[in-house]
């Protein structure tokens, strides 16, 4: 539980980082790019300036030579001149850096994204743990509270009975119930000619999960998603998905006849009791292969009820002559 957890927060955390690291890139990229606008306009504005001042320099120049050298009409034409390109130098000067307020001090300035500041201002926690308790599958049982599975009277009823015997609780079944077991808050019960029923303990609602002409005497299982059967008239155990289509049926007339009793170990394995053959085979979970583990030798006569403790890991079976025999299963 714990290590999911630390997982989920670790891959949060990479994700987060990968984000801003491409963020950082993205505006280190853009820092460089108006760094480069920078120096362009700079450049650009010296370039314009070194060829004034090489002018000017020019003018000056020209200045003395003529100022040395020249008559008085040749310094006045001269010195003209000069001063018409020293008044276009000026304007330009000027106009360029000072009267359109062109500054050629460039600053480049950085601001950092408020909601990145928010994350180590307003960010104070990484989430929240809590504890929440919701209502567990696990069930408890005393072992005296285990029974096998019971016979019913041909009635078109099933009676839930409290310990206390008080109370009890009456459901009507379309037809008569004989084979029961329970899973959960559910009763799994086998109407006889009409399939199987669950009935749920805590409303007390009725659906029908299996439809089928099921005999008398049949019995029922129920493990994990899949509810077992016994149909002693087709001489079969069947496997059904919940919702009632067929996983896979077992017929095999030389080991086993007139299937009753049925019971599902932890691994989905099926013990059933033959009646007419007085035996206990187990089928595999996948409904191909078998082995027969009890026989008469074994004290077996017309057995017609079994159940297995899970949690023990111990099978009951009972005979039609009331004697029952308690196997540790290894």
């Amino acid at each position: 539980m714990k290590t999911r957890h630390v997982k989920e927060m670790k891959q949060i955390r990479y994700e987060i980082n990968k984000h801003l690291d491409n963020l950082e890139k993205q505006m280190i990229k853009d820092l460089e790019e108006k760094e480069c606008q920078c120096k362009e306009r700079i450049e650009k504005v010296l370039s314009s300036v070194k060829k004034k001042e090489t002018m000017i320099n020019q003018c000056q120049a020209n200045f003395l030579s003529i100022k040395q050298h020249a008559s008085d009409l040749q310094t006045f034409l001269g010195m003209r001149e000069i001063e018409l390109k020293v008044n276009k130098t000026e304007q330009y000067l000027q106009s360029s850096l000072i009267g359109e307020k062109v500054s050629i001090q460039l600053d480049l300035v950085c601001k950092i994204d408020k909601g990145v500041q928010n994350i180590l201002n307003g960010l104070k926690h990484f989430g929240s743990t809590e504890i929440k308790t919701r209502p567990t599958k696990i069930e408890f049982s005393r072992a005296k509270d285990k029974q096998a599975q019971l016979q019913v009277t041909p009635l078109r009823k099933t009676v839930l009975c409290k310990r206390t015997k008080v109370n009890n609780k009456f459901v009507e079944l379309p037809g008569s119930p004989y084979g029961i077991t329970r899973n959960h808050d559910s009763l799994f019960v086998c109407v006889q000619g009409l399939g199987i029923y669950k009935v749920n303990t805590v409303d007390y609602t009725i659906s029908h999960v299996i439809s089928c002409n099921l005999p008398w005497l049949s019995y029922v299982s129920v493990f994990a998603d899949k509810i077992y059967y016994t149909d002693y008239t087709h001489q079969s155990v069947v496997c059904c998905e919940r919702n009632g289509s067929c996983v896979w049926t077992f017929k095999n007339d030389s080991v086993l006849m007139l299937p009753r009793g049925i019971t599902v170990d932890n691994d989905g394995n099926v013990f059933v009791v033959g009646e007419k053959s007085s035996n206990v085979v187990i089928i595999a979970n996948d409904g191909k292969s078998y082995k027969e583990i009890l026989t008469k030798e074994d004290g077996l006569h017309n057995p017609s009820a079994i159940s297995f403790d899970k949690q023990k890991r111990k099978l009951l079976v009972a005979n039609l002559s009331r004697t029952a025999f308690l196997y540790n299963v290894t």
